[in-house]
């Protein structure tokens, strides 16, 4: 070593040491300073579940003792009292439980921004005081006719207003515009949780149509003005389509007809391909609805269905299914007071509301249910109350669990996806500790395309966690 060089032999290897070892030691604090990336609940999922020894309702009236279900990506994959257990599944004891397919809520106002649809009176404009006449209606009036207005692209998923109905047995729901003539369209949505695209099950179901009042003075008013305005924008869609017919057949050669997604939205309906709800209580409205059905060759659904029981000849005669509510009129804290006669006539419209479900059944009339007019903080309770008024007033459990399950899919158009407990079909289950209709009966678990609910408020929210019940909690 030369005497000129001031490092021993020792400093050198040391120099050198640390000079090789810098990039590593770079790198290892890189990755430590990295931030730490969150697991989604979804990669904590299990992936397959094994229902093992619940007696299982496949169907209204079909069940299976002692049977163990299989769950596998979110679909039913095995049924049966000898079904193999695969090793990776998570075993949920079903002894003593009783396995139903989740029910179908035919109509709810939960579910989309309001705010993204557009006005009902259409923008505003000026009027001209000088012209004439001054009592013409505007060429192009669509008061209340919003029929291109789609759910689907309105969704917004809301945990907290969902999960109160996941406990009494919902997983999925149709989420239905409101207002207006002609509303918009209709998307049934899984009560899964999981976004939007990932939890439409169909859209659009139908077009949802009213005869009442819309805000405003301006033309229509009056009820016979109402059934003219529909009928003349039916017309209009009519006359459009053929002209966009005509204007293909000869090359689109020519001058081309406008473009208008409001009537273009009346196509499909007008095809018979979406069928259109129509809310009617009394006969009258019933009839009217269906008047303008026939008149246009439209697929008509009745919404609500109050005093649906006075038209079954002409429902059954003509296919015509109901969805039917159940918010019914409580008697009011100071009924008892009223004169007797007074009393004796609510009650008998109070029995007149929950006989109608058993008086449609005994027709022949095929119906589900809605939960739409049920309000306040306990409404899910109230659901399960009515429901069970239904069934004291004439309608078997059978033809109940029906209206919440098989005849609402039919009815919605989703038969061969939900309504069954089947092999193949997206996991749509819920799980009791006894009759769905008993009072004393417990809702325990849920799945909503495969996706796990406890449902038991207890285990769902840990103590000093603000957890809402029927959130997803634990595997799965």
């Amino acid at each position: 070593m030369s005497l000129n060089n001031p490092y021993n032999e020792s400093d050198f290897m040391r120099n050198r040491m640390t000079a090789a070892t810098r990039p590593v030691a770079f790198f290892v604090f890189a990755l430590t300073a990295l931030p730490a990336v969150a697991q989604s609940p979804a990669d904590l999922r299990p992936t397959a579940y094994a229902i093992k020894g619940a007696t299982v309702f496949t169907e209204p009236g079909k069940s299976i003792p002692s049977a163990t279900v299989v769950i596998r990506d979110g679909l039913v994959v095995a049924i049966g009292p000898d079904e193999k257990i695969p090793p990776d599944a998570l075993v949920m004891d079903g002894k003593g439980m009783t396995v139903y397919a989740g029910f179908l809520d035919a109509g709810s106002p939960r579910g989309y921004d309001v705010a993204l649809r557009r006005s009902q009176t259409g923008p505003p404009a000026v009027e001209d005081m000088a012209a004439d006449p001054l009592a013409a209606t505007k060429a192009d009036n669509r008061k209340g006719l919003t029929p291109d207005f789609a759910v689907s692209a309105a969704l917004k998923m809301d945990e907290e207003a969902i999960a109160p109905w996941r406990r009494v047995g919902f997983t999925s729901h149709l989420i239905a515009p409101s207002g207006g003539y002609f509303s918009g369209t209709s998307a049934l949505v899984s009560l899964s949780g999981e976004v939007p695209r990932d939890a439409t099950l169909k859209a659009p179901v139908a077009l949802h149509a009213a005869f009442g009042r819309v805000q405003g003075q301006e033309y229509p008013t009056a009820l016979m003005g109402i059934v003219a305005h529909t009928r003349q924008v039916l017309l209009d869609a009519g006359w459009l389509k053929r002209k966009w017919q005509t204007f293909e057949a000869n090359g689109r050669v020519g001058k081309r007809p406008a473009a208008d997604p409001g009537l273009e939205a009346l196509w499909p309906v007008i095809e018979g391909k979406v069928p259109v709800m129509f809310e009617a209580d009394t006969p009258d409205q019933i009839h009217r609805a269906l008047d303008l059905a026939a008149e246009f060759k439209l697929k008509p659904i009745i919404v609500g269905g109050k005093s649906a029981w006075k038209v079954t000849d002409r429902l059954k005669a003509e296919g015509v299914p109901v969805v039917l509510g159940i918010n019914f009129t409580p008697a009011g804290a100071r009924e008892s007071e009223l004169a007797v006669r007074v009393r004796e006539d609510r009650e008998r419209l109070r029995k007149e509301d929950y006989s109608c479900a058993a008086k449609l059944h005994k027709a022949g009339v095929s119906f589900c249910f809605m939960t739409t007019g049920l309000t306040g903080n306990r409404a899910h309770e109230t659901f399960r109350e009515n429901i069970r008024k239904v069934i004291t007033a004439g309608l078997t459990p059978d033809a109940a669990l029906a209206a919440l399950t098989t005849d609402a899919a039919k009815i919605l158009g989703v038969a061969s996806q939900v309504g069954t407990i089947a092999k193949g079909k997206p996991a749509h289950l819920v799980l009791c500790d006894g009759p769905f209709e008993e009072a004393r009966t417990k809702y325990k678990f849920a799945f909503s395309d495969g996706i796990r609910f406890d449902l038991d408020e207890a285990r769902a929210a840990p103590a000093g966690a603000a957890v809402a019940a029927g959130a997803p909690t634990g595997p799965g």
